[in-house]
């Protein structure tokens, strides 16, 4: 291991944030600048040995194998001084007893009130209340005076670190244009194989190119392996495509300039490994255009539209165990946009600005305008069952009641999001890619910070956060000819 000159933090170089209503999605952090927060106690589980009798010895045993307990909950306590004409922030989180969510933002250089600048965060998921304490309310003698503290226990489900990254732009060895990216790492130790992988080494390409190729990168995209993907057809591939590795399997599609489509699927080790795989030919269309996917347990949705979203649109399931594929909606408008919180509860946005929510596949119900847009809807993302968030045109919008109502969140300031692609880590931590520029979120969507413009490619193809980090990412832009730029974000 490398030698590693640390810089360490300090506890007066952090502040803390709450947001009392959840995690953002239209609604704000707070900042506390009198509020302290404990140190965080989290057990990783008990070992349980397992037993069998010594075959050489009575009343002996040998221990073959060790079985790791389930993770705690993670404790701490928050603490802070009894205002005496307002109630406090503790106070008022106690009396309802709701779940909130906590950021410890650290920073040197900047201002520890502005929410977007900082140089490293801990994000604290899920936080509960467990008691709530008042010290010594009244003195009895002059000894004794002192400002009343609240104390409160609190439990969170996790946390995590948020940094200010760093970015690589490696020169890919790809011939052709870099189409889709698709992260296809794991993360975990094996003590069978005496190795750990960190999630961050594999991610797979889609590569326009005549020969319909993949690209694998397996050091974390310093060098890439591209070799055909066994897709037949379409020579002229259009720009618009869908890559998305899940379960066993690795899904594309092609399309080429008119419009007419395959649905393909491919063994995820056998390209992870390098080899040409063996294409399997799902389904083919003769006029769709992929515009976004989401993927469950068990399905790939993937939507798209006509004639470039001039004309209706389609949402197209495929099984992930059996890799049947069904056509199980159409419409009159394009679909530009698709997310999922399950197998059955799906949201589709179109070229309309209008929202349709479906709580049984292939019925679909019309629940109002992305907020006040009336133009094509780029992305659209459940945080939960009423939370979401989405953009159009260069704005973002989120709802806290199902689209009941809409706030206008977000005007970006420059660009234009039309092709603005998001990937997000959870319900908290989100990346957007737009024209030759990466922002990033951490409170659902509701703020957003230019992390990224040293692009010298106009179009923005894709962004991908690594699912086990949400420091890392991967974002590929392309000019109108065959030029790839790639992009990572890392620590």
């Amino acid at each position: 291991m490398a030698n590693v000159i640390l810089n360490p933090v300090f506890t007066g170089e952090g502040r803390i944030f709450i947001n009392p209503q959840g995690y953002g999605g239209g609604t704000k952090f707070n900042y506390h600048s009198s509020m302290k927060i404990d140190g965080l106690d989290k057990s990783l589980g008990d070992l349980e040995p397992v037993y069998v009798p010594d075959p050489k010895k009575y009343d002996a045993f040998i221990e073959i194998a060790s079985i790791q307990g389930s993770d705690s909950r993670v404790t701490s306590s928050l603490s802070g001084k009894l205002p005496i004409d307002t109630e406090s922030p503790l106070e008022i989180l106690a009396r309802k007893k709701c779940k909130f969510n906590m950021q410890v933002h650290y920073g040197r250089c900047s201002k520890p009130d502005d929410f977007t600048t900082y140089e490293s965060a801990i994000i604290l998921k899920d936080v509960t209340l467990t008691s709530y304490n008042l010290s010594t309310l009244v003195a009895a003698n002059p000894g004794e005076r002192a400002m009343i503290d609240e104390t409160a226990s609190i439990t969170l489900r996790e946390f995590y670190r948020i940094f200010n990254q760093s970015f690589i732009s490696p020169v890919p060895n790809i011939s052709g244009r870099v189409l889709r990216l698709t992260h296809a790492d794991i993360e975990g130790c094996s003590d069978e194989c005496s190795s750990y992988s960190d999630g961050n080494l594999i991610w797979i390409a889609l590569v326009d190119s005549t020969t319909n190729d993949f690209a694998v990168t397996i050091d974390g995209g310093l060098t890439w392996s591209q070799f055909a993907n066994g897709a037949t057809g379409h020579t002229a591939t259009h720009y618009d495509a869908v890559l998305v590795a899940s379960g066993s399997y690795l899904f594309w599609t092609v399309t080429d300039n008119s419009d007419s489509t395959k649905f393909y699927a491919a063994d995820l080790e056998s390209v992870k490994a390098g080899f040409a795989p063996t294409a399997f030919e799902l389904s083919s269309t003769a006029t769709f255009r992929p515009k976004g996917y989401t993927v469950t347990d068990n399905y790939v949705y993937i939507v798209g539209t006509d004639a470039a979203g001039t004309g209706g649109g389609e949402v197209w399931q495929i099984d992930k165990n059996t890799l049947a594929i069904n056509l199980v909606h159409s419409s009159s408008a394009g679909i530009t946009a698709v997310h999922a919180l399950d197998d059955d509860t799906i949201i589709i946005g179109n070229s309309d600005g209008e929202l349709y929510l479906s709580e049984i596949v292939g019925f679909f119900n019309f629940v109002g305008n992305l907020g006040s847009a009336d133009s094509a809807i780029s992305h659209i993302h459940m945080h939960d069952e009423k939370h979401w968030i989405g953009t159009s045109g260069t704005r973002v919008f989120a709802t806290l009641n199902a689209a009941n109502s809409w706030v206008r969140v977000y005007d970006i300031p420059f660009g234009d999001a039309d092709d603005a692609y998001i990937s997000w880590f959870d319900n908290l931590v989100g990346y957007m890619i737009f024209d030759n520029f990466i922002l990033k979120t951490i409170d659902s969507g509701t703020t957003w910070k230019k992390i990224y413009t040293g692009f010298t490619a106009t179009q923005s193809n894709c962004i991908m956060v690594n699912p086990f980090n949400p420091n890392i990412f991967m974002a590929v832009y392309a000019t109108s000819g065959t030029a790839t730029e790639v992009v990572k974000g890392f620590i």
